[in-house]
């Protein structure tokens, strides 16, 4: 397999009370293929000084490189980074754009609801928030009982995933506003509302006779009104899933 590089994020860290000025270039990305020792060369027009940094198993790299206190730079200008195989330079990618600094991706919010019930008893919030300083994030709900936890991000990709657990019961259909803040730089901050409904899901076999799976359920904040179907492997056969914004009740 050629070697295959690949710039995914480019951010800019903040530190506390650092207003819009990162310093801390942040470089995640996927290098497959690079032959030998597997590392990555990162350099950029912030800083005369390249990094290096290993591939993981599972050929993802990120890269921390140090913005010198002389280089003028901000939240939104404009930053070229190249990443680049040091066993085989011409396995390269590289980006030229905006920096974005404070990115939340992705972030979810469900009820998790236990086997033979039908009100959640936790809520699983995951997501993703590139440009963090700190590498730390608070999360948090609306919800009374539900608590707060702070969480490291993962190293390579600023993902995380956290379950809280709920002490005040909560219906399905409750929205709920789901707080996520960068703990060394509460600037950073992801807020908004999203249902802690679960989803129905029934599976309906290829002969079309359909089996509920009552005790399965998926979250519903993205799903928007009407039948989304796709297909699964179940106990080694074929199913269409079918997901309604409504539960049994």
């Amino acid at each position: 397999m050629p070697c295959q590089a690949q710039i995914q994020y480019v951010n800019g860290l903040v530190p506390p009370g650092g207003g819009t000025t990162p310093t801390v270039l942040r470089v995640i990305g996927r290098m497959a293929g690079c032959p030998g020792n597997g590392q990555v060369q990162v350099v950029s027009n912030l800083s005369a000084v390249p990094v290096i940094v290993p591939v993981s198993a599972t050929d993802r790299f990120a890269a921390d490189i140090l913005i010198p206190g002389t280089t003028s730079i901000s939240c939104g200008d404009p930053v070229t980074v190249t990443a680049t195989c040091t066993t085989d330079l011409t396995c390269t990618d590289s980006y030229t754009g905006p920096l974005n600094c404070c990115e939340p991706i992705n972030i979810t919010a469900f009820g998790v609801v236990p086997v033979g019930g039908l009100l959640p008893t936790d809520i699983r919030i995951s997501g993703i928030m590139h440009g963090c300083y700190g590498g730390q994030v608070d999360v948090q709900t609306s919800v009374t009982g539900a608590g707060a936890t702070t969480v490291s991000l993962d190293p390579l990709t600023d993902q995380f995933n956290v379950l809280l657990h709920l002490t005040t019961p909560i219906a399905c259909d409750d929205p709920i506003d789901v707080t996520v803040t960068c703990t060394q730089n509460p600037a950073c901050r992801y807020r908004n509302r999203r249902s802690s409904c679960p989803a129905k899901v029934r599976y309906v076999r290829e002969d079309g006779s359909v089996q509920k799976l009552s005790q399965y359920f998926i979250s519903s904040g993205y799903f928007p009104s009407g039948r989304i179907t796709g297909a699964i492997d179940f106990s080694k056969n074929t199913y269409h899933l079918q997901l309604l914004n409504t539960l049994s009740r």
